[in-house]
């Protein structure tokens, strides 16, 4: 019998066309998606690279300042990281709550609400210098001279008060009763004209000098000057000649604080305006003659060493 051939055959040639034709939209499709990836990613290239370009120099200019050996300092300059935002900022904020708060509480002695704001900002910054702000991740160092490591011990709040122990987190070792009085001589300076710049002789990490630009800013005294003198390395040796015990304090590493880092420390809680923020390095007996011959008046001193 003859063969008789079916017209099956037909089907399994319509589905390869059909496959053929869906293999063609898919690559069509994934070059679709590759170009507007390889367009969205030279767009992005092209971006960060002007953003780099125009960012470059300021960098290039921090990386210098912040040495390889202060990364604390070189994080603060050149990663754009800070502690606390600019006082301005901080205070209008500040205000905008004390102004909503009032609509809802009620207080006879209250101060104008611009002096309630800068207070408050200053109350922040004073906790940030003296890591009282930290509470119980702050600890208590024991001051102790000639010592290659510092004991540390839970964080006594009273010590702190008073200036009697090292903090660990913060930037002074002033205590808050101190920074209070530093506040109120630079204030009482201000309320009665009196004219002149901040000097701070013995700086250690800069806080209280931080604490003062703070008050300086906060109330439009900008046009002052602030000094912060040290020798950046710490204390000298001594000599045992003068007093048997006046002999080891340079081994001190906790005192050791570089140039860099109180730079650094400045720049954490933006108050580093350094057309008026000086920092004169080197042992007084050094730096204090020649220091003396470039500034004018001082309204407020504060000589530690």
């Amino acid at each position: 019998m003859p063969r008789v051939k079916h017209g099956g055959s037909k089907k399994p040639q319509a589905s390869f066309v059909i496959r053929m034709v869906a293999a063609g939209f898919m690559l069509m499709l994934g070059s679709v998606v590759y170009l507007s990836f390889s367009i969205s990613h030279s767009i992005n290239k092209l971006e960060s690279s002007s953003t780099s370009s125009q960012q470059a120099p300021a960098l290039r200019q921090a990386q210098r300042l912040m040495p390889e050996t202060q990364p604390a300092a070189r994080a603060s300059a050149g990663g754009g990281a800070f502690i606390l935002g600019p006082p301005a900022d901080a205070i209008a904020l500040i205000k905008k709550r004390l102004e909503w708060l009032d609509t809802i509480t009620f207080y006879e002695d209250k101060e104008d609400i611009d002096t309630r704001a800068k207070m408050a900002y200053l109350e922040m910054l004073k906790s940030t210098v003296s890591a009282t702000a930290y509470g119980a991740s702050e600890m208590s160092v024991i001051p102790a001279l000639g010592k290659r490591r510092s004991r540390v011990k839970p964080y006594n709040e009273k010590r702190r008060q008073q200036g009697n122990d090292w903090t660990y987190l913060g930037y002074t070792m002033t205590g808050t009763a101190r920074l209070n009085n530093v506040r109120d001589l630079l204030m009482d300076v201000f309320k009665n004209n009196i004219p002149g710049d901040y000097i701070e002789t013995g700086v250690w990490r800069g806080g209280s000098s931080i604490f003062a630009r703070g008050v300086i800013e906060v109330f439009g005294q900008g046009h002052r000057h602030s000094y912060v003198c040290d020798s950046f390395q710490g204390l000298p040796p001594g000599d045992k000649n003068i007093h048997k015990g006046d002999t080891g304090w340079d081994n001190t590493p906790y005192l050791e604080v570089s140039k860099e880092h109180v730079m650094g420390f400045f720049r954490e809680v933006n108050l580093l305006n350094e057309e008026k923020v000086h920092f004169v390095k080197g042992f007084f007996k050094d730096s204090m003659p020649g220091l003396s011959k470039q500034v004018g008046k001082f309204a407020v001193m504060r000589l530690d060493g």
